[in-house]
């Protein structure tokens, strides 16, 4: 939904007069979309929806013959089982469009999903890509694979970006926007910190991230799913992501996990009103975000606010994060 003002920004913008180009934004109540069809098929000649609408109306919006169907953000249609793949693959079109900056985000089995809205069965079904392509790519990639696996993962990699490549269009930023200069690109290695490296062997240790990382070596031993195997997905996806999530706050900074033993001696307490952050109408718990915590604790500890939240000298300090909606706004601030 957050895009569907962008692409009529785009529109209007390099078709300002609606000579060529007429575009509508097909969104709002459901009454309201049902009175505003006809008027669609009279004066507009492009439909701009968001994903929810499409999911919705995907009757109204299927009984339509168009000729081009385009889809931005297009790694959402990666589970072919969801509600919006199969809404969309539902849409009646001549010629149809993907955009997306990560066609495949974690599995081989979604640049089938992919390919299977744009040219159904032009890579097979999914159960014969997963044992022609998926499986053997996957098995040459694990960890301790002999050197048969590994060659031929790599010939079945070749042979799946010979068939692919020649319908998909790349554009790095160092073609369109000519004006950056050449990226550089730094690694700067961060040691884990003493307590850090604690934290994280005693959690490797322990039985959760035990069972993790068990579950995920067997999916990835076993990348083609059955219907049971669909109905385990949101049981691994939880206890593998809870995992990686618990792990990365640790490397990030041991107090983000650490929070319930924060030492509240210097002030840090936070109750009532003095938790709540007001932006722009929006509220945040201080106390539910690590980020804010640590930098609650960073101005403090600069001076700029005394340890019952009230700024020192009047100052204030404006905390500006990425909103929902897209823009990059003061969305709280501290004293």
């Amino acid at each position: 939904s957050t895009v569907v003002g962008h692409w009529m920004n785009e529109i209007n913008r390099f078709f300002p007069d609606g000579s060529c180009f007429r575009a509508f934004q097909y969104m709002g109540s459901a009454q309201k979309r049902k009175t505003l069809w006809p008027q669609i098929a009279k004066d507009y000649n492009i439909v701009v929806t968001s994903y929810s609408v499409l999911r919705s109306d995907v009757k109204q919006l299927a009984s339509k013959s168009w000729i081009y169907c385009i889809l931005d953000e297009g790694h959402l249609l990666k589970n072919p089982k969801t509600a919006t793949a199969i809404a969309a693959r539902r849409l009646r079109c001549r010629h149809k469009l993907i955009l997306t900056g990560t066609p495949v985000q974690n599995k081989v089995h979604e640049l089938w999903a992919t390919f299977d809205f744009l040219m159904p069965n032009f890579l097979g079904t999914e159960k014969w890509f997963g044992k022609h392509f998926a499986k053997p790519i996957i098995n040459g990639q694990l960890p301790g694979a002999v050197p048969a696996s590994i060659g031929l993962g790599m010939d079945k990699l070749k042979s799946l970006h010979q068939q692919v490549l020649p319908f998909i269009l790349r554009r790095e930023k160092g073609q369109v926007m000519k004006e950056l200069p050449p990226k550089t690109i730094t690694d700067i290695p961060c040691p884990l910190s003493a307590d850090q490296m604690k934290l994280y062997k005693e959690f490797c240790a322990g039985s959760e991230a035990k069972e993790a990382l068990n579950l995920l070596q067997k999916k990835l031993k076993s990348p083609i799913q059955t219907d049971q195997g669909m109905d385990d997905d949101v049981t691994f996806g939880n206890n593998v992501l809870r995992s990686l999530l618990y792990l990365r706050l640790i490397c990030t900074h041991p107090t983000l996990v650490l929070s319930k033993n924060r030492n509240k001696g210097k002030g840090s307490a936070i109750t009532g009103s003095q938790s709540e952050l007001i932006g722009d109408g929006k509220y945040a718990r201080l106390d539910c975000s690590g980020k804010l915590s640590a930098l609650n604790d960073l101005l403090r500890n600069a001076g700029f606010c005394h340890g019952d939240m009230t700024a020192a000298d009047n100052d204030q300090s404006s905390l500006y994060i990425q909103s929902l909606d897209g823009g990059a706004e003061p969305n709280a601030t501290l004293g």
